[in-house]
């Protein structure tokens, strides 16, 4: 590449341009010296400058609609529309207004960097550079105005009132619609212009038979398939067409894809099928699945719980199995996976207070709990079971005062009088192990602060008898 042109005037780092879509002999530039300036490539000189922005102006925009107005968007979070006409300034400043004196505002060595964008410039640090060896001849020739772009004559203030922008919507991207479904069809729009003029030659052949039938397939000479033709032809050829990307789909793996054409389709039913088959069964299928009949549907639901299994989302997995009626079950599944607070939860709301798994499922937390030395937790599971005898020798475990005193209250509520005595008494052992340790305690800080005391006085002097 040659440069053949270099537009100069700024005095910092140029952020970004765009050439006018009404215009392609003119091109505007943002810059760090709080400018935007719209260039004439023909004659290399400036147009207007634009000089309403208190920050670094980061983008420009042309507008698509208006043969003069352009957008700005700087630092200051805001974006600003002006005309060309409104500005009396036709280049940037010589010197830099928003830069500390003798330094540009974009600092550093120069450094140029390809604009992917704009293929034909490269913007470096404080010029813009037109580089393709005949850009006259490739620009092509400016559209006619459309007929509701005559710029307003209402008068326009030189400083517009500023537009907040989100940051969110300037990083969203423009024009993404995912992929797509028929890639075989999008592949055969890509294809070389002889595939192309045969494609609309049978197209044409189709839409307009001479007998007045359409063509249901394509002529016996030709190399096409449905792929070619069947987005833009028959119904006939649209289901075929739907057929062979839902086999494409699936033999690339692409489960979802293919039975989101099955609904397309109306075969509901299939689309069931392939994704229970394939162990690709989803929340939105279930919601369409109960259309195929109560047996389809359970037979959906049990597969989309074994795949929450198999990525180990008990809960969910639990709740549909709920929906089936399988109320014991997911109890157990629960309880084998150590969600206990959650079966307990479910059976206490599913079934009746005097059913055995309750107290089972209690019983097992609470020698888990214990196991784990959880005491605390293992004697509320073994009281709420029912074994009070049991949560009061995990009690007794702890020989403190406190503990013992609340374990005798428990003795008592709970009637467990054959251990009321026992407990009692090493009650008060705990008190008289606590007393002794109070006076061994105060014994010892006592002789402390003394040998402190004698360590602050010093040595006793000495008495030495002398004549």
């Amino acid at each position: 590449l040659k440069c053949t042109l270099t537009l100069r005037g700024h005095t910092a780092r140029i952020t970004d341009i765009d050439f006018n879509p009404h215009n392609f002999t003119q091109l505007v530039s943002s810059c760090y010296d709080g400018t935007a300036q719209v260039w004439d490539l023909e004659d290399c000189v400036g147009v207007s400058s634009y000089r309403g922005h208190a920050g670094r102006v980061f983008s420009v925009r042309w507008s698509h609609t208006s043969l003069d107005r352009v957008f700005s968007g700087s630092d200051e979070f805001v974006v600003r529309q002006w005309r060309l006409g409104d500005n009396k300034e036709r280049v940037p400043p010589k010197t830099n207004p928003l830069a500390p004196a003798g330094k540009f505002g974009g600092g550093g060595r120069n450094k140029k960097k390809k604009n992917n964008n704009k293929k034909n410039v490269v913007i470096s640090e404080n010029k813009v550079e037109v580089v393709s060896d005949s850009w006259r001849a490739t620009l092509p020739p400016p559209p006619p105005p459309p007929a509701d772009s005559v710029p307003d004559q209402d008068p326009v203030p030189s400083k517009p009132d500023p537009i907040t922008v989100s940051v969110t919507d300037t990083k969203r991207k423009r024009g993404s619609k995912g992929k797509s479904l028929l890639p075989l069809a999008s592949r055969r729009d890509h294809s070389s212009r002889a595939d192309q003029a045969e494609q609309i030659i049978q197209i044409s052949r189709d839409v307009f038979p001479r007998d007045g039938t359409p063509s249901r397939d394509v002529t016996v000479d030709s190399t096409l398939t449905v792929a070619d033709v069947g987005l833009y032809t028959s119904r006939d050829k649209m289901f075929e067409l739907v057929a062979l990307e839902r086999a494409n789909h699936t033999s690339e793996n692409h489960h979802h894809q293919a039975t989101l054409l099955g609904i397309w389709s109306s075969d509901i039913t299939g689309a069931v099928d392939q994704a229970i088959q394939t162990r690709t069964v989803s929340e939105s299928l279930l919601s369409v699945a109960v259309m195929c009949g109560v047996d389809k549907y359970r037979e959906a639901v049990r597969c989309y719980i074994n795949q929450l299994r198999g990525s180990r989302d008990f809960l969910a997995a639990a709740s549909y199995m709920l929906l089936l009626g399988e109320t014991r079950q997911a109890i157990n599944m629960l309880v084998q996976e150590g969600c206990f607070r959650e079966a307990v939860t479910i059976a206490k709301m599913r079934l009746s207070p005097s059913d055995e798994l309750i107290r089972s499922i209690y019983e097992q937390w609470a020698r888990k709990q214990e196991a784990e030395m959880q005491f605390d937790s293992a004697i509320k599971c073994y009281l709420a079971c029912g074994d009070a005898n049991r949560a009061i020798m995990v009690m007794l475990r702890r020989k403190d005062v406190a503990s013992l005193e609340t374990t005798l209250q428990v003795a008592e509520i709970t009637g467990e009088e054959g251990m009321v005595g026992a407990i009692r008494e090493a009650l008060e052992e705990a008190r008289e192990r606590e007393k002794v340790e109070e006076v061994r305690e105060g014994v010892e800080k006592l002789d402390c602060e003394e040998k402190k005391g004698k360590e602050q006085n010093g040595p006793s002097p000495v008495v030495q008898n002398g004549s």
